[in-house]
């Protein structure tokens, strides 16, 4: 966050702590209730949480450091920004960045909101790397500000005490890039650390690589961007355990679709749109008895077919592992005359009855239908080509 100048004077306690100069006001202060009023415990867990978070950034992340010193102000943060309960960071005249914690009640804190310090600190230190590469307020750096949201809360989560919750609501009904779609962008950013071989580290580098890359698919490249999409969007719910823990315990809230196949409704048809980097995902249940296959159709209409990408996946009577058919099943045309028919016969090798299919369809392209200029710069000219509203229909037969 930028652009936000704080009146120093009313922090009349400054000191310099390591890379950091810290301001706040003395912790026995009363004046304006809670205003300015700092325990020293929290106090002293914000000095514990910087240096260690610094360290970390520094030596075991291998970052280069951002400028120092570190401004870090402690104080009520709704001062600045109402209905504030947390804490931000900006970049100050000559790109010096600062960090704003909030006070607390000046009452002894307990170890919840201990944690929770230590979780801000994490998450704002994150933003104060990644700006050092990539400052915010610079055009060049709007197309990565969704992975600078997603890589504080994945490290606030990750490194941070105590059990974490999410505030906003895992969703997946925003874009991946949205700036709505923390979270969710956030938990696209743990699959990344897993797939990797150096896990986060690989992510902090693609991050300081290359400053003139407009776009991370630049560096990762599009069709591995486009593929590991895809690959997340099915993770999510045939590999749950690969997600650090407070992004399992938050994937029930993006469950699938259920969809019944039954003797009196063999045939369903499913249609919908789909936004860039976003997926829908299907549970289709089988209560037919006498039925031996499952034929699944999509179509795509526009001219947009080749940005999704779909899968079906039969879940079989006591398996913990699926097999699956149709893996990156891409669609080909807008002509239903064109496109192939996925059929999955309703037992598995060993004669297991298939008890259900999962049906994922992602829309991997990564260009919105915002009126934006490549530069980030708004204009009344917009891009002639983009990827959102991609209309698909799902059909469903049982034979």
């Amino acid at each position: 966050m930028t652009g936000y100048g704080f009146p120093r004077s009313r922090l009349v306690h400054s000191e310099p702590f390591g890379p950091f100069e810290i301001r706040h006001h003395e912790p026995d202060y009363l004046g304006g209730g809670r205003r300015g009023v700092a325990h020293p415990l929290l106090i002293d867990k914000y000095l514990l949480a910087l240096n260690n978070s610094f360290g970390m950034f520094i030596r075991y992340f291998n970052r280069p450091s951002p400028k120092t010193p570190i401004i870090v102000n402690i104080f009520n943060t709704a001062d600045i920004m109402a209905g504030a309960n947390g804490g931000f960071s900006y970049l100050d005249q000559g790109d010096v960045p600062t960090i704003c914690l909030p006070c607390g009640s000046g009452n002894t804190p307990n170890q919840l909101e201990l944690d929770e310090a230590e979780a801000e600190v994490l998450h704002e230190m994150t933003h104060v790397f990644n700006w050092s590469a990539r400052p915010p307020q610079l055009s060049s750096s709007q197309a990565w500000l969704w992975l600078d949201e997603a890589l504080a809360i994945l490290v606030e989560h990750k490194y941070g005490a105590g059990p974490q919750l999410f505030h906003q609501g895992m969703t997946h009904a925003y874009s991946l890039d949205n700036a709505h779609a923390g979270e969710f962008a956030a938990l696209f950013a743990s699959f990344l650390e897993f797939e990797s071989a150096q896990g986060l580290e690989s992510i902090f580098r693609m991050w300081d690589l290359d400053t003139f890359a407009q776009h991370p698919t630049e560096i990762i490249g599009e069709d591995i961007f486009l593929s590991c999409f895809h690959r997340f969007a099915k993770s999510i719910f045939f590999r749950p355990t690969i997600f650090h823990g407070a992004f399992a315990r938050a994937l029930h809230r993006m469950a699938p679709e259920v969809l019944e196949l039954t003797a009196d409704a063999p045939n369903l048809i499913c249609t919908g749109t789909l936004d860039h980097l976003t997926f829908r995902s299907f549970d289709c249940r089988i209560g037919i008895e006498m039925a031996t296959c499952v034929e699944i159709r999509l179509v795509a209409y526009e001219q947009k077919w080749d940005r999704l990408m779909a899968s079906a996946i039969p879940v079989c009577a006591g398996k913990d592992q699926q097999i699956e058919a149709g893996l990156e099943h891409r669609l080909f045309g807008d002509d239903s005359s064109d496109m192939e028919t996925l059929k999955i016969p309703l037992q598995d090798l060993a004669g297991e009855p298939v008890l259900r299919i999962a049906i994922v369809i992602s829309n991997c392209g990564t260009r919105g239908d915002e009126d934006l200029l490549c530069d980030g710069t708004p204009s009344t000219q917009v891009y002639k080509e983009h990827d959102d509203a991609v209309g698909f229909e799902l059909r469903l037969a049982a034979t």
